[in-house]
């Protein structure tokens, strides 16, 4: 599962993205950065699977939300991963 959030700091905005491993229920990957890109998420997800080791199939599930709309999205989010 991922998430990111963004937290005031005395040098600005900071965004952190975190992958949770929901079987051991721990951070294994993250990423911050002072802008929210793509590669932001993409960061922490290569980092979890860095971690993990190279899996045959993974499941990974994001709530998709956005700042500026902050409604779902219709579709169901898990997306299946071929590493």
């Amino acid at each position: 599962m991922a998430d990111f959030t963004y937290v005031w700091t005395t040098e600005g905005w900071l965004y952190v993205a975190a992958v949770l491993d929901l079987y051991s229920r721990k951070v294994v990957g993250w990423s911050m950065s002072a802008q929210m890109t793509a590669q932001l998420v993409t960061d922490a997800l290569q980092m979890a699977i860095w971690r993990r080791g190279k899996p045959v199939e993974l499941l990974h599930h994001s709530d998709q939300l956005s700042l500026s709309n902050t409604r779902p999205r219709t579709s169901s989010g898990c997306l299946p991963i071929r590493a």
